[in-house]
């Protein structure tokens, strides 16, 4: 490894890492600011649906505009300073319509900042993958570890804390940015690839669209049975008695859990994409059914971890999927399609109706309503293994005939 790519992985590394302890600030502990400002939990479910609204949004817009200028260097900058600012008019406020304009603004603008730098890493040196895998595993062992002192810190003080790191963090984020060196497309290059993606786009339409189409419910429902748990943690540990910085705890074991099995992306390769889907679905609907039923700060914990274990799973699913089966120049597109529907889309609907489901219900109507989710994804990679291994045999069948017909 030369000096140069040995640097590049530094500055990545702070970049995202310190993105990532911002992003815990602002939306881990979001739904804990808004119940400690008073607000009730079917506003608080409004609020943060709104956000996840607007992050879909985001993802799609903002990704599409910084793909056609060739830049994510420069909008990642103006996007973090502009974060700055509104997330500070969040502790002076406490009218519900404006916060929620506030925290949909920030999902806009701040959300899709974690594409461009995954993007970004990807695209910015000679051996993206194996770059990618290391900065990603280090900056979440590293988050994790420090989720523990930031809950710690929160739990003593108080939200004030969330404001201070986002003070902290995001300069530091946008001065490793601008150490960091952007290679621009020549307008040749930029050429050949607007033919490339209209080729690809065509390929896609005529072969793998509904595939894709099919894909994406599933990876919403998955979404959905995961999306719940840690919006509302606060309120859980809230309704049997314990402090706030178990929900710090259960975080860290969150991002443990991911990061361990990130570590094993290599292996997880080799299982089928469906097959991996159904074990997210399943290990998160055990954790939903452990925390309904045995509603304790123990096992909230280790449903915590499963989340974190269910989440890495669905993204290499997601990440194998469009890799295999999505032509090469519509991948990126792809991979933040599949981002959105399975994080902010289902986001959306998710915390919308299970902050009314616990509002009535309690715990079981938001943990049944997230089971049924994840069952119905199950159902739907059950329904396209079947699928697809009745399409193979199709083109088994075809080509034996016409190798047949040519004798």
């Amino acid at each position: 490894m030369n000096k140069t790519n040995s640097r590049m992985i530094v500055l990545f590394t702070i970049l995202q890492f310190f993105y990532l302890l911002s992003s815990a600030a602002i939306f881990s502990y979001g739904s804990a600011l808004f119940f400690d400002r008073g607000i009730n939990i079917e506003r608080v479910g409004t609020i943060s649906s709104i956000e996840t609204m607007c992050s879909f949004i985001g993802f799609i817009v903002i990704g599409a505009i910084c793909n056609r200028i060739g830049k994510v260097r420069l909008p990642i900058i103006i996007f973090l300073i502009s974060t700055i600012v509104i997330y500070s008019l969040l502790f002076f406020f406490t009218d519900s319509p404006f916060l929620a304009l506030m925290y949909g603004t920030i999902g806009f603008i701040y959300d899709p900042v974690t594409a461009l730098i995954d993007s970004w890493i990807l695209k910015g040196n000679k051996e993206s993958v194996k770059t990618f895998a290391k900065v990603r595993t280090v900056s979440l062992f590293v988050f994790a570890v420090f989720f523990i002192i930031l809950s710690y810190l929160i739990s003593n003080y108080s939200y004030i804390v969330c404001l201070i790191v986002v003070y902290i963090s995001l300069p530091i984020c946008i001065i490793a940015a601008l150490f960091i060196k952007e290679n621009n497309d020549n307008n040749e290059s930029r050429k050949i690839l607007e033919k490339e993606e209209s080729i690809g786009f065509k390929n896609l339409i005529k072969y793998e669209i509904k595939y894709m189409g099919l894909f994406l419910i599933m990876v919403f429902f998955v979404g959905l049975c995961c999306t719940s748990l840690l919006t509302y943690v606060p309120i859980i540990l809230s309704d049997i008695n314990e402090d706030i910085f178990y929900q710090g705890l259960g975080l860290f074991l969150c991002y443990m859990g991911n990061c361990i099995f990130t570590l094993l992306q290599s292996r997880l390769v080799k299982i089928g994409v469906f097959i991996k889907s159904i074990l997210s679905a399943s290990v998160m609907i055990i954790g939903l059914l452990a925390i309904s039923i045995f509603p304790s700060v123990s096992i909230l914990l280790v449903a915590n971890f499963l989340r974190g274990v269910a989440d890495a799973l669905i993204v290499v699913s997601m990440r194998q999927y469009v890799k295999e089966k999505i032509p090469e120049n519509l991948r990126t597109f792809s991979h933040s399609m599949s981002s959105a529907f399975g994080a902010s889309l289902s986001g959306t609907v998710g915390i919308f109706v299970s902050s009314r489901l616990y509002n009535i219900y309690g715990i079981k109507g938001m943990s049944f309503f997230c089971i049924a989710a994840g069952i119905i994804s199950v159902i739907i990679c059950l329904f396209m293994i079947l699928l697809t291994k009745t399409k193979k045999q199709r083109e088994e069948k075809t080509h034996d005939e016409k190798a047949v017909s040519e004798m």
